[in-house]
């Protein structure tokens, strides 16, 4: 099974407008979330928050010396949260590789939990009242756990990204093959399923744009009436951008550019380049390179003035650090070097948190130190185990065993 960590060649972000000329956007399912639809405030449905994948919420977490306000202890490795209507998801991975599901409430008590038998899940997505658990399968599940539908996977596919967008959900696979289908909203009926070159999604507006390690950036169009004319394939390509780099999404997308992780896995690769590109001319803005002891410039999280990338050494013991580059030039600001491996860091209110072997810290986007929390127990202990999510006045810290959150100290 792959780890997060080895999921993470995904997905992307998109540029606006759509196809000139074309109506009907999606298909005719009864359920419709248009390109509208944006996450409440406080709230962090989907893994990088929104479905540009800029890792920057509307929360107000603490800004200084966290306490503790309270814990819930869960099975297993931390694969993803989210948070959304009043609710904390958590998706953990036990010992015996099966994945439960666990539903809290936003001052810890447990509402309910599932389990997927033998299905392999690993992530986890809110998108307007519904709540859609993915990996060799899609599950679609009411905000009270309630199945609405199933589609599954048989093949080896291995799902690390999902976009709805009016009537279609959208799920790409980056591990072992390339895949993107499109789901029928109401159902979970694949209305199309395709090997392509980009095989990861995501979403702003109202185009995908896709991923490819070698080949680049790819916008397709979202239009279902033009996709069934030409014969139920996958939406046409508008723009490809070639370039000249090895990416590892998803990218953040933020005012028409499109902000690319970069990975290394061999001597001759180089160190992994991270790079901001002008999605509507391909063209790219800079490009800045990680230390040649780390194999993947990852996680972009959007401050102001400023782009933060998780870079990562994918050689035991596993290393990392937090680097902050100027949105502008590309130029190192400042750098976080944590004893162990940081988790996906996030943004919320002008400000990054991340944790590190049982450090909580949280950095203001000049690069000034707020504050560390360092918890009794290490709040994450394995490769892949942990998340950290602002969730209203809250920063929601899972891993090593347990869901905390900590507010500001009254």
């Amino acid at each position: 099974m792959p780890s997060r960590r080895t999921v993470l060649g995904s997905g992307a972000a998109a540029a606006t407008a759509a196809l000139a000329g074309c109506s009907a956007l999606g298909s005719d399912a009864t359920r419709q979330v248009s390109a509208d639809w944006s996450p409440a405030e406080g709230t962090w449905p989907l893994p990088r928050f929104d479905r540009s994948a800029t890792a920057h919420g509307t929360a107000s977490p603490p800004a200084n010396d966290p306490v503790e306000r309270w814990r819930v202890d869960v099975e297993g490795s931390v694969e993803s949260v989210v948070a959304a209507a009043d609710r904390v998801f958590v998706l953990t991975l036990g010992d015996d590789s099966r994945s439960r599901l666990y539903c809290l409430g936003t001052d810890g008590t447990r509402r309910w939990s599932e389990r997927f038998g033998d299905r392999r899940i690993q992530h986890l997505a809110a998108v307007d009242g519904r709540l859609y658990a993915y990996g060799d399968a899609v599950v679609a599940l009411s905000p009270s756990g309630d199945r609405e539908w199933v589609s599954q996977f048989d093949d080896g596919v291995w799902l690390s990204t999902l976009v709805e967008l009016d009537g279609v959900v959208y799920v790409a696979s980056a591990f072992n093959r390339g895949v993107l289908a499109g789901l029928h909203a109401d159902s979970g009926d694949v209305l199309w399923r395709t090997d392509p070159e980009e095989p990861s999604v995501s979403l702003a507006d109202d185009r995908l744009c896709g991923t490819h390690e070698f080949d680049g950036v790819t916008l397709r169009e979202t239009d279902r009436g033009l996709v069934t004319r030409l014969g139920g394939g996958a939406p046409p390509v508008a723009r490809r951008h070639p370039v000249d780099r090895r990416l590892v999404g998803p990218p953040a997308v933020a005012d028409g550019v499109a902000y690319l992780g970069g990975i290394s896995t061999t001597v001759d690769d180089g160190p992994p380049t991270a790079s901001a590109l002008a999605l509507e001319s391909g063209e790219t803005l800079w490009t800045a390179e990680g230390a040649d002891a780390e194999t993947e410039l990852f996680a972009p999280t959007v401050l102001d003035g400023r782009v933060a990338f998780e870079a990562f050494d994918g050689d035991p013991p596993f290393a990392g650090r937090l680097v902050a580059v100027d949105r502008t030039t590309g130029s190192v600001d400042w750098a976080w070097n944590p004893d162990g491996l940081p988790v996906e860091p996030v943004a919320a209110d002008g400000r990054v948190y991340a944790v590190a072997s049982g450090t909580l810290v949280g950095i203001a986007a000049d690069g000034t130190r707020l504050f560390e929390r360092t918890a009794r127990d290490a709040f994450s202990t394995d490769v892949g185990d942990g998340a950290v999510v602002p969730v209203g006045s809250a920063l929601v810290v899972a891993g090593g065993g347990a869901v905390r959150s900590f507010v500001e100290r009254a």
